[in-house]
């Protein structure tokens, strides 16, 4: 009899979880193949992500993507005062990495769940985050104001970014993109719906850049499994 309190105290204990894991992982999934709805209000996007948020502060799956390590580990170094904008920041994994490469780091992201995650470790850690919670579509990119931007696993509609984010960056500057290509086929979802990425809008409004990395094929992904995976890196000239 004695051996029963254990075990339903580990099974209470453990259930929600693994029911969150669960869930999580059948989110991320569905990330990947859902079509665009363009119909969840900002709030039930905000809540939809803060629930990834919450398991990445956690530890799971909250490692920089290994594209932008290979890119900035190959780079010149970041010169005092460069500035970084990440769009659509999440829980911070890429900002971070950032700003331990020296970047003065803006993160712009819709749940204040995922910025108070990169808060809490840009504070202790002494890094150079600003954390935005908005719209990434209603914020002021500006002009030549940027030395990196970052379009990362973003989501959501992206084609009336690409023209601010080629505006807002300094000569000189860097953009860098990755995303799911449209090329992975589609599957309704009536989860918040996943934006591919068309390779024809990057060469339309980043042309004129310099080439730095330019591919799509089959990658890992951060949610497990291969896709057809944009990376891009391009320089915006002097």
């Amino acid at each position: 009899m004695h051996y029963k309190r254990p075990c339903k105290k580990l099974i209470t204990h453990k259930l929600p979880v693994l029911l969150v894991l669960s869930l999580f992982v059948f989110v991320l999934g569905c990330q990947a193949t859902s079509s665009p709805k363009g119909d969840q209000s900002p709030n039930e996007v905000a809540n939809f992500y803060s629930l990834i948020y919450l398991m990445r502060d956690k530890g799971v799956m909250n490692t920089p993507s290994p594209f932008l390590v290979h890119l900035l580990s190959n780079m010149p170094d970041t010169p005092t005062g460069a500035t970084a904008l990440d769009i659509g920041s999440g829980s911070g994994r890429n900002s971070i990495y950032v700003a331990r490469k020296g970047y003065q780091v803006t993160a712009v992201d819709i749940s204040r769940v995922g910025l108070d995650a990169t808060k809490r470790t840009a504070i202790s850690h002494h890094l150079p985050i600003t954390t935005i919670e908005q719209d990434i579509n209603s914020f002021d990119i500006g002009k030549n104001n940027w030395d990196l931007i970052l379009l990362m696993d973003f989501q959501f509609p992206y084609q009336e970014l690409l023209p601010k984010v080629a505006e807002g960056l300094k000569p000189g500057g860097i953009i860098i993109i990755s995303g799911v290509s449209v090329k992975q086929g589609r599957q309704d979802s009536k989860l918040v719906g996943y934006t591919f990425i068309d390779r024809k809008d990057i060469t339309k409004y980043f042309d004129g850049f310099t080439i730095i990395h330019d591919s799509e094929n089959l990658q890992d992904t951060i949610w497990g499994g291969k896709k057809e995976i944009i990376l891009y890196a391009a320089k915006k000239g002097q």
